[in-house]
């Protein structure tokens, strides 16, 4: 056999045994994805959260307000908990804790809110359950006295010199209140939504620092608005008194980190909640905060837990993070945005507020659309809302979509930052805020219905897959088979062109007496 032969025949072995691998490789890859087992997200401890919820809101712990001892032994409560799991301390000081400095309200005596008829009290209001403080925007201390004037819209504003002005109208944000300061506004009142006096009801988009100049200002209930108007209506004055002081305190949140399972930190998933509360009542007692928000504290150590017994199998790294100062102005959020200890490629958050509710009350993912830069059709946290809907499907759960929640949630500060940030949140309205706000207003079944589906929506998109690396193997072996025998063919047909100049094998040449032969036959025919 002639070297030009053997070389050709190597090639078409080459070619056949390559085109055998690749078929074998993806026979193999098929019968895998046909037989292989769908993956099963890590088991949810509801009981756990749940206790979680039942530790952080006892006495001990003074309803957790920012900068407050109970807050700070809620910061080590968690703290223990991140360390007794095996994660990583997430913060630039090698600990748990991201410090920071929160600009934060102290309610030194119990606020007044009263009707008086020829300087004679007929109406005494009580906190918390006709009205409420308010610390937001440009309140501040002290003591007024004055008639009452109403305003149902803010445009255009009234002529408020000395008075106090009723803003009788749910929508907060289009008040402006510095000009009511500049027509000589002393004292405001807003009606709430909520059913029950609440603090996040009034100005929570801004917080003026300087308490010197500004109104004194509570949120009161519609029924005492309308009551009001009526007192108002036959002559008589409110009395309001506002006694508080603004400070910076320092605090921190608390975060703990997980890598992917081959090491990576360039997809990270952050899993949030917030710690603080609104601390202790004046004149006794506190504000529990189970609802608000020792739920979702509970949920993300139970999910750090289930994630982190799970960390060979994880395809992306996370985040596990506990903000205080939330309900001041989304300290904590903001401060981690501003300030990561690590800036990875891709981010996404799940924030977990107010969930569990024994509330009849829908599971809502919140997120904003806040840049013009967002598609508003398609926002960044469609993709993710799709995925979490399709589970919620299949376990048999009803879920709401808001994507127009841009106050109040820790996920505001990433939102901004063009961050993909959901929170899932059962809103309850009756004890929200409230000395009632305890660990009976918590359903621990809807509580593990919300880690369940957290946890379904993250074994399909942040866990890898059963048999992945064979998975992956299977599909080099096929594409580099299928490459090897391209290539083979390529020089094999290169070969005969370079041989017969036509693609096809050349004729061998006859011998000399042979042609002759040929030659005279065809003259003689």
């Amino acid at each position: 056999m002639t070297h030009a032969r053997m070389e050709k025949s190597k090639l078409r072995f080459s070619r056949n045994l390559a085109l055998a691998l690749a078929g074998i490789a993806l026979s193999a890859l098929l019968i895998l994805l046909s037989a292989r087992p769908k993956p099963s997200p890590p088991r949810f401890d509801a009981d756990e959260a749940y206790s979680a919820i039942q530790t952080l809101t006892g006495p001990e712990f003074e309803g957790r307000m920012t900068g407050a001892p109970g807050n700070q032994k809620a910061m080590a409560f968690v703290a223990a908990k991140f360390r007794e799991m095996g994660l990583r301390p997430f913060a630039n000081t090698g600990d748990y804790f991201q410090s920071f400095q929160a600009y934060v309200p102290e309610l030194l005596s119990v606020p007044t809110l009263e009707v008086l008829k020829e300087g004679r009290v007929v109406k005494h209001y009580v906190q918390y359950a006709d009205f409420r403080e308010t610390f937001r925007g440009y309140s501040r201390p002290g003591e007024v006295v004055g008639k009452g004037v109403i305003c149902h819209s803010p445009y255009p504003l009234p002529n408020a010199m000395e008075s106090i002005v009723l803003y009788d109208n749910l929508d907060h944000d289009k008040l402006d209140e510095s000009a009511l300061i500049k027509l000589g506004a002393k004292g405001l009142l807003l009606k709430a939504e909520e059913k029950s006096v609440v603090v996040r009801s009034v100005s929570t988009d801004y917080q003026v620092l300087d308490t010197r100049a500004g109104l004194v200002k509570f949120a009161v209930t519609g029924f005492v608005m309308g009551e009001l108007e009526r007192f108002i209506a036959s002559g008589c004055t409110i009395r309001m008194k506002s006694d508080f002081t603004m400070k910076w305190v320092p605090t921190a949140n608390v975060a703990g980190f997980l890598p992917a399972a081959d090491g990576r930190v360039d997809d990270v998933e952050v899993i949030s909640c917030h710690l603080d509360h609104l601390g202790l009542k004046v004149g006794g007692g506190y504000f529990p905060g189970a609802l608000d928000n020792a739920s979702g504290t509970g949920v993300m150590l139970s999910l750090a837990r289930a994630i982190s017994a799970n960390r060979s199998r994880l395809a992306k790294a996370f985040v596990f993070v506990a903000f205080n100062a939330e309900e001041e102005y989304l300290g904590g959020s903001w401060h981690l945005v501003v300030a990561p200890p690590l800036v990875p490629q891709k981010v996404e958050v799940l924030n977990f507020d107010m969930v569990g509710s024994k509330d009849p009350v829908p599971l809502k993912l919140d997120s904003a659309i806040l840049s013009p830069r967002e598609d508003f059709q398609n926002p960044i946290v469609a993709d993710s809302e799709e995925k979490i809907k399709d589970v919620a499907e299949r376990m048999g759960l009803s879920i709401q979509i808001d994507r127009k929640s841009k106050d109040g949630a820790d996920h505001i500060p990433f939102a901004c930052r063009l961050i993909p940030a959901i929170t899932f949140i059962h809103f309850a309205e009756g004890d929200y805020h409230t000395v009632h706000d305890t660990i009976t207003t918590i359903d621990k079944n809807r509580l593990a219905e919300v880690g369940r589906l957290a946890l379904g929506y993250l074994a399909e998109s942040a866990f890898r897959r059963p048999l992945e690396w064979l998975l992956t193997l299977l599909c080099v072996i096929a594409a580099t088979a299928l490459l090897g025998a391209l290539i083979a063919e390529i020089f094999l047909r290169r070969s005969r062109r370079g041989a017969g100049g036509s693609g096809r094998l050349p004729r061998r040449r006859a011998p000399r007496g042979s042609r002759s032969l040929c030659l005279m036959t065809r003259i003689l025919a």
